[in-house]
């Protein structure tokens, strides 16, 4: 029987911005809806996933789909929860200076109108958004806005798996569980899911961007 818990990558959002005007690997960032640090050095960070219930996660992803065969289609629903808001979402060791202590993580949201701008900088290998031309930042800035809330990526999803394909892979990596995932009940409590999203742009310098959100079933799957 299989200890480790089961974890997929059930869909990707992806939005291709447009490009960085300088006047091949992904950056990848866990997001959690909250993140604490060890109380002694070196101050590891840890993150608590979102918990959800399974019948939500099917409410709030796949129309609700109960079908038999699972072949419910991926679509965000229910827009007034927290979770569909980036800045709600907390990087785990976020690589930008924080103020305060060693310890202090309150500075780490995953507002993307400073992480992404700030990521690229970096690999543009200059220290200031001063590198681009105004019109560059400003555009850049206006795409990122809307992007915010992950209600606004209905026609960026790139890749998705139906209910019935995440029941296979959770089954797969936990053969043991009793009763199994069924195509139309996919998930059982404490199964792991990530929804990621990413974030390209036509500068080569400017790597993809992948935040990946971390969930976790926590309540009814019924």
């Amino acid at each position: 029987m299989s200890t480790a818990t089961p974890k997929i990558t059930f869909a990707q959002l992806c939005n291709d911005l447009p490009e960085i005007v300088d006047g091949s690997q992904h950056h990848v960032f866990e997001l959690y809806q909250t993140v604490t640090a060890g109380e002694k050095y070196p101050f590891m960070e840890s993150g608590t996933r979102w918990d959800i219930s399974g019948v939500d996660f099917l409410k709030w992803f796949y129309q609700g789909s109960g079908k038999s065969d699972g072949a419910g289609s991926f679509r965000m629903f229910d827009c007034c929860n927290n979770f569909m808001y980036l800045n709600n979402w907390h990087v785990l060791d976020y690589p930008f200076v924080n103020p305060g202590s060693s310890t202090d993580v309150s500075f780490n949201s995953a507002d993307i109108l400073t992480l992404v701008p700030q990521q690229w900088v970096l690999d543009l290998s200059h220290n200031t958004t001063d590198c681009w031309t105004a019109c560059s930042y400003m555009e850049l800035m206006r795409e990122l806005i809307p992007l915010r809330s992950i209600c606004n990526w209905h026609c960026d999803v790139c890749c998705c798996l139906t209910p019935a394909e995440i029941a296979t892979l959770l089954n797969q990596q936990d053969p043991g569980r009793t009763p199994p995932r069924k195509p139309n009940k996919p998930v059982l409590v404490g199964d792991m899911l990530v929804l990621a999203v990413l974030f390209t742009n036509p500068n080569v310098q400017a790597k993809p961007i992948e935040l990946r959100l971390n969930f976790r079933i926590a309540g009814s799957t019924s």
